[in-house]
C-alpha cells in the first residue's frame, strides 16, 4: 500500500436530504480514484466530488472530481457486492509524484490472508471537521460468508473504534483500498455488527469488480491493466511454483548440437499413443487398442507408463507438466494438477508432502522459482475438487531394487489410505523384471508407449528441420525419411529420442552418410555437442570459467586449464562411475578422483567445486537436478560409460567377460528357457543381468576398440534357447550394430525353435515374435500356423494371433474372431481375442463380447469387466445394457460396480440410478466411495426433473424425494471427513438448503 496515494472523499450532496458525506478513496492513477459507491449514492452521475490526497504535512488543498463509473446508480440492496465507484480528478494532471503501479489481486482457496487499509473514520474526526487516518488491520477469512460475493475483513490487530451514536465508528473509511501484501484485493464497504468483541467488515472485491461491465475498460482509458494476481499465500504459492514448473517443462530437455539455443520441446515434439495391457491379461496377452497417450493421461487413475530407452516417456511427463500448468494458470483448470518428480525423489523416508516438496524446490531452482515450496502447499487438494497427478519420471534409474520396492510401495499405500482421492501417479519406466510392478496391485493400469509409426517420421524431421531453418523442411523430411527406410536404423529411428538425434545429424551434415548404428549414432552426436558448447565465444567462456582460479597463481590457472582440456575424459569417467560402480557421490567430487581434476593445493576446495561444476554444466551433458548433476538422458550417461570403459581394452574385455560370463545348467526346472529336454544336464549361458541398453553400448564400443569378443559371447548366447535369442532380438531393436551373420544365425534358430514340437507353446510363440521384431518374412506365416497349431493350448493361439494384430497383419482379424466366437475355448482366451478384435475395430467383435459380459461363467469378474470397456470403445448400442448388468452384479466388487455405474450415468442412461443410491446408501463401502456414488447421481436425478412436464405426478414426487435424500445423504457424509470432501469434491449444495 502507497499512502501517498490515500485520499480523502467528500461528496456535497452525497447524503440523504443533500447532506454532505465522507468517504475515503485511492488513487490507481493520477486522476483516477477508487472508492465506495455508497459514498457517492445521492450524488447524481456526472456530480460534482471532491478528494483530497494524504499528505503530512498537507500540501494540496481539495480537488474538484467527477463520478465516472458506474455509468448508472446502482442497487445496493440486491446487489452489494457492487458498492465501488470511480471517481476522475478534474483537470489535466490530478496528484502528481506517484511511483510505480498498483497490483491487483483476488482472494481464493481457504486460507486466512493478512490484510492492511488505510481510511479516515469518524472517529478520528477532529473538532475543525479535521479527520486522521486509522489503519485497518486484520485478516481476510475466504470461507466467512461466501454467499454474499464480498470479502469478509477480521479487524484483529491494533485499535477498533468505538460505535458513535447512529452509525459505526468505521463510518468515513468507506472506500478504503484494502490491500493482502502488494496486492489491491477490495474496498471497504460495510461494518458488519456480527460480533460483541470482534470487528468484522465487509469489503466488494476487486475480481467481483473486474467482471463488472465497464470497470476495465475505465481502468484501461488511464493506462491501467487489470491483472489480478494471486493474494492468498497458498494460491501465490502455487503460480509461483507452476510458472517455474511450466518455463522448466516447455524446454527442450536434451541439449541440441545445431546452430543456437535448442528449440522448445513443443515445437519438434509428436504425441504419441498407448496400449493398455490389463495385468490380468497379461498371460494370455491382451492389449488394448492404441489410444492418444494424452486422452489417457488428462485424468487417469494410477497408472505405469513402460517404454525403452529413448521411448519419450520424459517428454510425455514434460508436455502433461507443461499444458496442465499453463492451463491452471490461465484459468481453465482441469480435474488434476500435475507435479512432476523423479522416482529416485520418493525413495527417502519422508513423508510424501515433504518429499514432493524437496523434489520440485530442488529442480525449479534454476527456473525462477524464489521460494521453497513447503510441505504444506502438497497436504490438501490444490483447488475444490482437483487432484495431484504425481509424474513420477525414471522408476528403472532407481538402480537399487530395495529402493524402487520402497517407491510403488509408498504409491500403493496412498492408493489404499486416506490420501487416494487426492493424489494420483503417473509412473514412467522401462520395461522392468517380472514381478516388480506387483506391490501396485492388479488394477493399476499398465500403459505401453508406442514408438513412432510409418507415417510419423516425415512429421517429425519436418519439426526439426523447420525449427532450424532448414531450406524446403518439408522435402528435406520426406527424402530423409526415405533415407532411413532403406538402411539398417528404420527401426530405431522409431524411437523419439533416435529420430530427433538423426534429424540434428542430419541438419547438421545433410550429405553425411547414415551412421551404422546406435553406439556411431551417439558418438556423432556427442563429438558434435561438445564441439557446439565450444564453438561460440570459447575464449569468452574459459576466461569466466576460470576466473575463480586466476588469483592463486599461475599453477592454478594451469591445472584449471588442463582440467577443461580433458573435459571429454571427466565425463566418461563420471558416467562410468555412476553407470558400473553406482557411485552416488555428488558429481563434482566423483570427478576430482580423476587425475586430470585433482585440486590445486592453493585453491580453496570451495572455489575449485564452483569451477568444476560450471565446467560440467559447459559440457552440454550434464543438467542440475535436486541439488546435483545429473546427465541428461540415461542412454547418455550409458554410452558415455561404454566409451570410457573399452578406451583401456584390457579393462573393456575383462567388463565384457563379466557381463556376458553367466552360466548354469539345464534341468527340467528350466523348461521355460526353451530347451528341448534331451540337453538337461547340460551348461548354458544366461542373459546378463544389466540392462540390454548398456549392454549394446558396450558392445558397440567394444567394436571400436578393437576389442572382439562380443560376437562370441553373442553367438554362445543365442545357442542357449530362446531367451538368448530374444536378448540379441532386443539388441537389434536398439540400434546395436551387430554383425550380419550373428542376426542370420540367430534368425534362423529362432526359426527352428519356433517349429520345434518338443517345445512349450508359449516358448515358441515367444520364439515366432522375436523373429517377427528382427524383421524376418518367415515370422509372419510361422505365427499364422501356430495361432491354429492343435498341439498348442487356446492361450498360445490367442498370443500368436495377437502378435500378428500387433505387426498389423490382416490375418489377424480372423483368428480373433475364430477364437472369440469358439464356446470350446478357454474363457480368458475368448476374452481376450475379443477385446484384442475390438481393439482392431472390427464389429465382428460386438456379439462375442456381448455374451461374454453376460456369462457368470467366467474365471474372472475382471474378465467380464474388460468385455464391457471394449463394447463401450466400439460403440455398440447393447453396452448400456451391458453395463447396466455389471453395476447391479453383487459378485463384484462396489468400487467396480461403481465404476461400471458411473460409466452408465456418463452415457445419460437413467438406469444408472438404481445401482447409484444402492452404491450411496450401502454402509460397507468407504465414504469416499459413496460419495463417489452420490454426486453423479445428483446430476442425473437433477436431468430427470428437467422431464417434470411429461411425467405423471407420483413419479415426479419420488423423483423429488430422491434428490432430498441424496442431497442430504452428501452433506451427512461430508461431516464425517476431517478433510470436509463436501468442499473438496466439487459438490454444490441445493440452493436454499443449508451446508
Amino acid at each position: 500500500m502507497d499512502q501517498a496515494r490515500v485520499v480523502e472523499v467528500w461528496a456535497p450532496d452525497g447524503g440523504r436530504a443533500g447532506t454532505g458525506r465522507v468517504g475515503t478513496g485511492y488513487l490507481l492513477a493520477e486522476r483516477l480514484v477508487l472508492t465506495s459507491f455508497h459514498v457517492l449514492a445521492h450524488v447524481p452521475p456526472g456530480g460534482r466530488v471532491e478528494v483530497r490526497p494524504l499528505q503530512v504535512p498537507q500540501r494540496t488543498g481539495w480537488l474538484a472530481a467527477t463520478w465516472c463509473w458506474p455509468r448508472r446508480p446502482v442497487d445496493l440492496d440486491a446487489a452489494p457486492d457492487h458498492d465501488a465507484a470511480l471517481l476522475v480528478i478534474e483537470g489535466p494532471h490530478g496528484v502528481g509524484g506517484l511511483e510505480g503501479a498498483v497490483r491487483f489481486g483476488r482472494i481464493t482457496g481457504q486460507d486466512t490472508v493478512p490484510c492492511v487499509g488505510l481510511g479516515f473514520p469518524d472517529a478520528e474526526a477532529r473538532p475543525d471537521g479535521r479527520r486522521d487516518t486509522m489503519p485497518v488491520r486484520g485478516h481476510v477469512d475466504a470461507l466467512h460468508a461466501r454467499r454474499s460475493g464480498m470479502l469478509t475483513v477480521h479487524v484483529d490487530t491494533g485499535v477498533v473504534p468505538r460505535a458513535r451514536a447512529g452509525g459505526s465508528g468505521w463510518a468515513g473509511s468507506s472506500g478504503t483500498a484494502l490491500f493482502c501484501g502488494p496486492s489491491l484485493v477490495g474496498v471497504l464497504a460495510t461494518d458488519r455488527p456480527i460480533a460483541r468483541d470482534a470487528s468484522v467488515l465487509g469489503a466488494v472485491a476487486l475480481s467481483a469488480l473486474a467482471g463488472l461491465p465497464g470497470f476495465r475498460d475505465t481502468l484501461a482509458e488511464h493506462g491501467i491493466d487489470l491483472r489480478l494476481e494471486h493474494a492468498s499465500p497458498t494460491a501465490r504459492l502455487l503460480t509461483e511454483f507452476l510458472t517455474a514448473a511450466h518455463r522448466a517443462a516447455v524446454e527442450h530437455p536434451y541439449a541440441g548440437v545445431l546452430p543456437g539455443t535448442a528449440p522448445p520441446l513443443a515445437a519438434v515434439y509428436l504425441r504419441q499413443r498407448v496400449r493398455r495391457r490389463d495385468h490380468d491379461a497379461a498371460a494370455h496377452g491382451a492389449v488394448s487398442g492404441a489410444t492418444p497417450a494424452d486422452a489417457v493421461l488428462a485424468d487417469p487413475p494410477t497408472c505405469v507408463v513402460v517404454a525403452g530407452p529413448g521411448g519419450g516417456k520424459s517428454s510425455l511427463l514434460r508436455t502433461r507438466m507443461a499444458e496442465g500448468a499453463a492451463r491452471f494458470l490461465d484459468g481453465t483448470g482441469g480435474p488434476v494438477l500435475p507435479v512432476l518428480v523423479p522416482a529416485a525423489a520418493l525413495t527417502a523416508e519422508l513423508p510424501l508432502r515433504r518429499a514432493l516438496s524437496e523434489a520440485v524446490t530442488a529442480a525449479l531452482a534454476h527456473h525462477g522459482l524464489n521460494d521453497v515450496v513447503p510441505p504444506e502447499l502438497f497436504a490438501t487438494a490444490p483447488q475444490p475438487g482437483v487432484r495431484w497427478l504425481v509424474l513420477v519420471d525414471g522408476l528403472d534409474e532407481v538402480s537399487d531394487p530395495a529402493a524402487r520396492h520402497r517407491v510403488l510401495t509408498r504409491v500403493a499405500r496412498v492408493g489404499d489410505g486416506d490420501d487416494r482421492d487426492l493424489y494420483r501417479f503417473v509412473i514412467a519406466t522401462r520395461p522392468l523384471p517380472d514381478g516388480t510392478l506387483d506391490p501396485l496391485g492388479p488394477d493399476v493400469p499398465r500403459y505401453d508407449l508406442q514408438p513412432f509409426g510409418d507415417d510419423d517420421l516425415p512429421r517429425v524431421a519436418d519439426g526439426w528441420f523447420r525449427a532450424v531453418g532448414l531450406p524446403d523442411p518439408g522435402d528435406a523430411a520426406e527424402r530423409f525419411a526415405v533415407e532411413l527406410d532403406h538402411s539398417r536404423l528404420a527401426a530405431v529411428a522409431r524411437v523419439p529420442l533416435m529420430a530427433a538425434m538423426l534429424c540434428q545429424l542430419h541438419a547438421t551434415a545433410p550429405d553425411q552418410p547414415l551412421a551404422g548404428g546406435r553406439g556411431e549414432i551417439y558418438d556423432r552426436f556427442t563429438t558434435l555437442l561438445h564441439r557446439h558448447q565450444h564453438a561460440f565465444d570459447a575464449s569468452a567462456r574459459s576466461a569466466r570459467l576460470l576466473a575463480g582460479v586466476d588469483r592463486y597463481g599461475p599453477a592454478a590457472s594451469a591445472r584449471a586449464e588442463a582440467t577443461l582440456n580433458h573435459l571429454p575424459a571427466l565425463t566418461g569417467h563420471l558416467a562410468a562411475a555412476r553407470q558400473q560402480s553406482g557411485d552416488t557421490r555428488p558429481a563434482v567430487d566423483i570427478v576430482q578422483s580423476h587425475p586430470s581434476a585433482r585440486r590445486p593445493e592453493r585453491v580453496p576446495a570451495d572455489d575449485w567445486n564452483a569451477f568444476l561444476d560450471a565446467a560440467l554444466r559447459g559440457s552440454g551433458q550434464l543438467t542440475a537436478h535436486s541439488g546435483d548433476l545429473v546427465f541428461l538422458h540415461q542412454t547418455l550417461q550409458e554410452h558415455l560409460a561404454a566409451r570410457h570403459v573399452m578406451d583401456d581394452p584390457r579393462t573393456g574385455a575383462q567388463v565384457l567377460r563379466r557381463v556376458f560370463d553367466q552360466s548354469d545348467r539345464y534341468g527340467p526346472s528350466g523348461r521355460d528357457l526353451g530347451i528341448a529336454p534331451r540337453v538337461w544336464g547340460t551348461r548354458y549361458w544366461e542373459t546378463p543381468r544389466e540392462d540390454p541398453s548398456y549392454v549394446g553400448f558396450l558392445l558397440d564400443a567394444a567394436h571400436l576398440s578393437g576389442v572382439t569378443a562380443g560376437p562370441r559371447y553373442l553367438n554362445r548366447l543365442a545357442r542357449s534357447g530362446v531367451r538368448g535369442c530374444d536378448f540379441i532380438s532386443e539388441l537389434a531393436q536398439l540400434g546395436t550394430a551387430l554383425p550380419d551373420q550373428l542376426l542370420r544365425s540367430t534368425a534362423d534358430r529362432l526359426h527352428r525353435l519356433a517349429r520345434n514340437r518338443s517345445l512349450d507353446g508359449d516358448d515358441r510363440v515367444d520364439a515366432a515374435t522375436s523373429l517377427m521384431d528382427v524383421g524376418d518374412a518367415r515370422a509372419a506365416d510361422l505365427l499364422h500356423a501356430l495361432a491354429t497349431d492343435p498341439d498348442l493350448d487356446d492361450i498360445d493361439h490367442m498370443n500368436a494371433a495377437d502378435a500378428l494384430a500387433e505387426r498389423d497383419d490382416l490375418r489377424a482379424a480372423d483368428l480373433l474372431h475364430a477364437l472369440a466366437q469358439d464356446t470350446g475355448v478357454e474363457s480368458d482366451a475368448r476374452v481376450g481375442a475379443a477385446i484384442s478384435l475390438a481393439y482392431l475395430d472390427d464389429p465382428r467383435a460386438a456379439d462375442p463380447l456381448y455374451t461374454l459380459v453376460n456369462d457368470p461363467t467366467l474365471s474372472w469378474d475382471s474378465e467380464r469387466l474388460n468385455a464391457a470397456a471394449a463394447l463401450v470403445h466400439l460403440q455398440d448400442p447393447r453396452a448400456a445394457d451391458a453395463l447396466y448388468v455389471l453395476a447391479q452384479n453383487p459378485a463384484l466388487s462396489g468400487r467396480d460396480r461403481l465404476d461400471v455405474a458411473c460409466e452408465l450415468a456418463e452415457r445419460g442412461d437413467a438406469r444408472a440410478a438404481d445401482p447409484l443410491y444402492a452404491l450411496a446408501n450401502d454402509a460397507t463401502l468407504d465414504i469416499r466411495d459413496r460419495l463417489d456414488a452420490a454426486k453423479p447421481l445428483v446430476a442425473l436425478l437433477t436431468d430427470a426433473m428437467t422431464d417434470a412436464p411429461t411425467l405423471a405426478e407420483p413419479r415426479l414426487l419420488a423423483l423429488s424425494a430422491r434428490v432430498d435424500a441424496v442431497h442430504a445423504l452428501i452433506e451427512r457424509l461430508g461431516t464425517d471427513l476431517s478433510d470436509n470432501p463436501v468442499l473438496d469434491t466439487g459438490y454444490q449444495p441445493r440452493p436454499g438448503r443449508s451446508t
